[in-house]
């Protein structure tokens, strides 16, 4: 008989256990309320460039010394993997009376406008 309590609370356990994290997570919330450490601590990104200023190719060699540097800097607890690079064109176009500090480039205030929005 101790043994079936003892294997109810383990089966409740872990149940429980799947249930926060299911809570848990950035899939079902943008900000959920609790923390649970990941099993691997890599973090899955997208590297995008949107204008015509980097090529792929300049992706590629900048996805090296981005895996590096934020390892370093994470002092070798988190590491990054990038799944998908990718060059873009920007989907709207810039507003004719957007104007920033002095910048006269138009498709670096193409980058700004769409930082800000």
């Amino acid at each position: 008989m101790k043994y079936l309590i003892l294997l109810c609370f383990i089966v409740s356990g872990l149940t429980s256990h799947a249930r926060v994290k299911k809570r848990c997570s950035l899939k079902n919330s943008m900000k959920p309320m609790c923390y649970h450490k990941r099993e691997d601590a890599t973090l899955k990104i997208a590297l995008i460039s949107y204008g015509s200023n980097l090529s792929k190719d300049d992706l590629i060699r900048i996805e090296g010394i981005l895996k590096e540097r934020f390892y370093k800097a994470t002092n070798q607890l988190v590491a990054v993997d990038i799944i998908i690079k990718k060059v873009m064109e920007f989907k709207q176009p810039l507003p004719v009376d957007y104007q920033s500090g002095n910048i006269t480039d138009p498709e670096r205030l193409h980058r700004i406008w769409y930082y800000e929005n």
